[in-house]
């Protein structure tokens, strides 16, 4: 059965055509080669973090409000091509958009009201179907359905089935791509982003930024080497549910990457990175924001708006 939703199909063809990165793990780079650093801010909160933007946002075409309307035009045009057949498919869940950035767990936990209740854990997010669609999704789907979907069938009770089924129709109508040869790649902005992100981490300046956070976790009865074995240690996620130990830990943590500014500095150098891959990608970056932008119209039409 084809998964309903359609984020990671739209991904996959925004990035058609485009060239793969290298792939590997970031390597630390000789002082010489390390990018201008900027500015480094204080990010003390969770606001704070908020006012920041990273240079390759901009380029970044599977935000949230733009997955959700696609998605929402994707139903739409399946909704209307299922039903030519007399056939039924669940209607995706309504998806609701988090809030704020989405960097803002890009380092990990800085909201204090979060901390407080979930420690190291995401709140639930509401809109989001963790299952598999329930009762009506096993009454409204079939093999019949899954067929004329994914275009296995040519023709369905006399009627031509579309290329690819309503799927392959779908995508096209919102100008849209299928994915080839397996699962789609993460759009080209994704993985620059990603690369950033690991030559951050691995970037020397960081290390005093954590050698301060170590030193005032220990004060505080805690022993970690850094923020990332703490969110990370294995007692959080044994059982469901949040322990006051948790709660607990993950509050003297956040209080140490505020005294120590860890967060500021892994942004900024995340920011440093960033503006080396945009120069050099700026290129393949403009091209598959345009293309993003034609699937929007399109998807806006869709849906009227």
């Amino acid at each position: 059965m084809l998964t309903r939703t359609a984020l990671a199909v739209f991904v996959g063809g925004l990035v058609t055509g485009l060239a793969a990165l290298t792939s590997g793990c970031a390597m630390t780079a000789s002082p010489s080669e390390l990018p201008p650093l900027g500015e480094v801010p204080v990010v003390r909160d969770a606001d704070d973090l908020a006012a920041l933007d990273l240079p390759l946002d901009p380029y970044d075409v599977d935000t949230e409000p733009l997955l959700d309307r696609m998605n929402r035009a994707w139903d739409v045009l399946i909704q209307r091509c299922i039903r030519r057949y007399g056939l039924r498919w669940p209607t995706s869940p309504e998806h609701v958009p988090p809030k704020g950035p989405e960097h803002m767990e890009r380092y990990g936990i800085i909201d204090a009201g979060v901390v407080a209740e979930y420690g190291y854990h995401q709140p639930p997010q509401p809109g989001v179907d963790d299952g598999d669609g329930g009762e009506d999704a096993a009454q409204s789907w079939s093999e019949d359905a899954d067929d004329v979907m994914t275009g296995r069938v040519g023709r369905y009770q006399a009627q031509p089935v579309p290329e690819d089924g309503c799927n392959g129709a779908a995508m096209r109508a919102l100008g849209a791509e299928l994915p080839e040869n397996g699962p789609p790649k993460a759009p080209l902005s994704r993985r620059l982003a990603g690369r950033a992100y690991e030559q951050a981490l691995a970037d020397p300046r960081l290390d005093p930024a954590v050698a301060e956070w170590r030193t005032c976790m220990t004060a505080a009865g805690y022993d970690y080497d850094s923020p990332f074995d703490a969110s990370r240690d294995r007692a959080w996620y044994v059982e469901r549910g949040t322990s006051k130990r948790e709660i607990a830990t993950a509050q003297a943590d956040l209080d140490c990457r505020v005294r120590s500014n860890f967060v500021g500095m892994f942004y900024a150098l995340d920011a440093a990175y960033q503006r080396e891959a945009v120069a050099t990608h700026r290129a393949e970056l403009r091209e598959l924001r345009e293309d993003a932008e034609v699937i929007d119209r399109n998807a806006r039409q869709v849906l009227g708006e």
